[in-house]
């Protein structure tokens, strides 16, 4: 089985709004087309029933002339096969207008899962009240770089200690799996899930073989409760 393993995903987020691509193997002629989400709560409380995403996705929000772009480029680039696949979601958040291009190709995001795992460890600390400063020990005789295609400029170090904002911040800013091996070890891992099931995204859990299963407007979601 080929994974549509995410090569690039590019991601603006501010006043206007943001923009993602994911980018994969070959498939049929996408198509640009609108859809319809609820709104997302996040459950387990009595009184209350947080808001955590609000969308309302309708054919008047649609933006035409981003539509128009999005179409029009991604068709370019597979047509040039500088791209074999492509998924673009748009949203603008001063007036909710939008648009999504190939909404059901499905990828498997790979490093963008450090994402939703700084979330989860952020929420388990807060909880828990596990320290940030805790330090962890990074054990020698293993390394999880080494088959990354991008190497981490500023790699953790085998045989020293790190707080887990350091890890996280390794994680994040440098795309350390060692780091994220580290981080996933030390949290409770069903605090994980819950990031995905309050936000009803598809969920992998680590250890499980690799397969496509997330589309680009899914993924957004963990960016839009960061942006909220």
């Amino acid at each position: 089985m080929r994974f549509k393993i995410v090569a690039v995903f590019i991601f603006i987020a501010g006043a206007a709004g943001m923009i993602g691509w994911f980018f994969g193997r070959q498939t049929a002629q996408p198509q640009v087309t609108n859809s319809f989400q609820d709104p997302v709560r996040e459950n387990g409380y009595n009184l209350v029933n947080p808001l955590l995403v609000c969308t309302r996705d309708s054919t008047s929000a649609i933006d035409n002339g981003i539509q128009t772009i999005l179409q029009n480029t991604a068709h370019t680039e597979l047509a040039k096969g500088d791209i074999i696949a492509a998924s673009v979601y748009y949203r603008r958040f001063l007036d909710n207008s939008w648009a999504i291009f190939n909404p059901d190709e499905t990828y498997y995001p790979a490093s963008l899962n450090k994402v939703p795992l700084m979330i989860a460890y952020y929420n388990w600390a807060e909880e828990t009240g596990a320290p940030l400063t805790k330090s962890i020990y990074f054990p020698p005789g293993y390394d999880e770089n080494q088959q990354q295609e991008i190497q981490p400029e500023h790699p953790i170090q085998p045989g020293q200690s790190y707080t887990a904002n350091d890890l996280v911040n390794a994680m994040i800013e440098d795309s350390d799996n060692n780091a994220t091996l580290l981080l996933l070890n030390a949290i409770d891992r069903s605090a994980l899930g819950k990031v995905f099931g309050d936000l009803n995204v598809p969920f992998l859990a680590p250890g499980q073989s690799p397969r496509n299963y997330m589309t680009v407007s899914d993924f957004a979601f963990f960016f839009r409760v960061l942006y909220n």
